[in-house]
This record gives structure tokens, sequence and C-alpha cells, in this order.
């Protein structure tokens, strides 16, 4: 293993508003242990790139600017990992444009004005997202973590020496599906079903017969509507997880999580139809920005996300 570089330090710009707090907030809610961690200021994770494992630390700020540490294997994976940061962030979200679309329902309004500039939490691998999302199913955020920590700590790489220690907390890689698709995972706790989807999955990924590496082009829906099909295929997953993968994995800004229990107890608190079907209807004026009406409505049981 070739050693690390020294520290890049890299400034990005994004538009504004950016909501900060909220974004921070869900992915350090959701970090998995030993793959990433932060604070209310700064999220460090580690990445499986091209040249070899690196870690990254991001301090984003309301002002629109992005200080990013990289600490990485190869000189040369720095865009590889810049591209990753992009997508965890939303960076190219036009903030201004989405908060007064969705402003425009009186429903939302109070919502958007509370959190302005409001981001979907994206992934830097695909892949890990949609073991993740296998993992969220039908549990709380609390206990997807504990079993995703059990998954690094059995199946995923610790870091070289070279990376291990500089972020707190960030000690392996998460598994690639090319290992997760043969693991033995009986002993983490995991029902046998759960276990099979995510075999089932990562050896569709590992195939390629699914491809979450890159988000798609989401102006054409045909590429999108195949991905989602052949997720469905998979035994285990439905649209719940189908719908939280293509937002964190695809970055698809037009997905509406309405199956999701929390928040549907969220859109009756507003006075909106809690049955599925009746609030998808409900949502198509705020087409095409559904997901981070997911994301607003989602706050209002999670203030701090």
């Amino acid at each position: 293993m070739s050693p690390v570089v020294a520290e890049l330090r890299v400034e990005l710009h994004t538009a504004t508003p950016f909501d900060t707090v909220g974004l921070l907030g869900w992915l350090v809610a959701h970090a998995v242990p030993g793959v990433a961690a932060g604070d209310g200021s700064s999220l460090s994770r580690s990445l499986a790139l091209a040249g070899g494992p690196a870690v990254i630390t991001v301090s984003p700020d309301p002002s629109g600017v992005v200080d990013v540490v990289l600490r990485l294997s190869e000189d040369g994976d720095r865009d590889e990992a810049l591209t990753c940061v992009w997508r965890m962030l939303d960076l190219g979200a036009d903030s201004a444009a989405i908060d007064a679309h969705l402003a425009a329902d009186p429903v939302l309004a109070p919502l958007v004005s509370a959190r302005p500039g409001r981001r979907i939490p994206g992934a830097a691998s695909g892949a890990d997202q949609a073991v993740l999302a296998i993992l969220g199913q039908q549990i709380s955020v609390a206990a997807a973590r504990t079993f995703a920590g059990r998954l690094v700590a059995a199946v995923g790489t610790p870091l070289p020496p070279t990376l291990d220690g500089l972020a707190p907390g960030v000690t392996h890689l998460f598994p690639p599906p090319t290992v997760l698709a043969d693991a033995d995972l009986s002993e983490l706790g995991l029902t046998s079903s759960r276990q099979q989807t995510i075999r089932s999955l990562t050896g569709a990924l590992a195939s390629g017969r699914i491809d979450l590496s890159t988000p798609l082009d989401l102006s054409a829906t045909g590429p999108a509507d195949e991905v989602r099909a052949r997720l469905l295929d998979v035994a285990g997953i439905g649209p719940w997880t189908a719908d939280v993968i293509a937002i964190a994995a695809l970055g698809d800004r037009d997905v509406l999580v309405a199956t999701d229990l929390v928040l549907r107890k969220a859109a009756i608190a507003l006075g909106l139809p809690a049955d599925p079907r009746l609030l998808g209807a409900r949502s198509e004026p705020w087409a095409p920005y559904r997901s981070y009406a997911s994301h607003h409505l989602w706050a209002t049981l999670f203030p701090d996300r």
C-alpha cells in the first residue's frame, strides 16, 4: 500500500441558502459506525477510491462555502473524492428555485421558510447506500446503525496505518458488493430473509446487472425507471426501499416516499392525506422536487435534520 499523500485542502462553493444544520444532522444521524462520524460542524468518512482507500472531512458553512480535507492513497483520486463530496452534500442544487417552487404550496411554505436551502443528503457510494436501505427496513435509524456497525466490524476492511486515526471514529471501509454477495451474515442478528436480500442485491451489483455507481441523468426518466424496476425484482426490496435508494444513491430529486410511516405521520399532522396513493396525488404540484419535500416532512418530526 502506498503511503498517504500530504493532506489536500479544497474549498467548494454552492448556491445559497444552504441548510447545513439539516444536512449535517441527517448525515451524522445516519453515519455508519466505523465508516463515518461527525458533529454539528463537520463529517468525516472513509472512501474506497480507484487508487486505494481515503478519508475525507467536509465542513459546510451556511455561506455556501464547503471546506474539504482529503487524505488519499493516490493523488490522482482527488477528482473522484470531490465528486463524492458533491453528491453527499447535494452541492448542485438550485436552492432558491427549489424553495420558491415548494413554498407555492401553503402546507409546505412554513416548512421552507423555517429551513431554507434544504439539501438532499446523498451517498458517496450507491452500493453502500443500497445495503443500508435494506438494513433500515421497518426499524429505527438507531437500530439500522447498530446492524450496519456490526456488518462493517465483521466484513469491512480496516483502514491501513497511513489512514487509521486521521479522523476519530473512522476505522474501516464499508464492504463492497463483491464481498457481501458471498459473506456469512448469520452472526449479525439479521433475519435470514434480510441476509438473502443483501446477498441478492449485492450479487446483482457485483455482476453489473444493477448499476448504482453514478447518479443517472434524471432528465431522462427511462434509465431511472429501469434501475427502479431491477431493484424491485430483487426479493425483499419493495417500494420504500427502492424510493430511499433512488433519492440517496441515484440523486433522484422527485421521489415522495409516500409509504414511509414517519413521513405519513408528518403528513397527517399537517392535514395532508395519510393514504400513500392520495398523498402521492396531492404531491403532484411539488414535482420535480418531491425528494426535497420528503425531507421537509421528515424534519417536522426530527427538527435536528
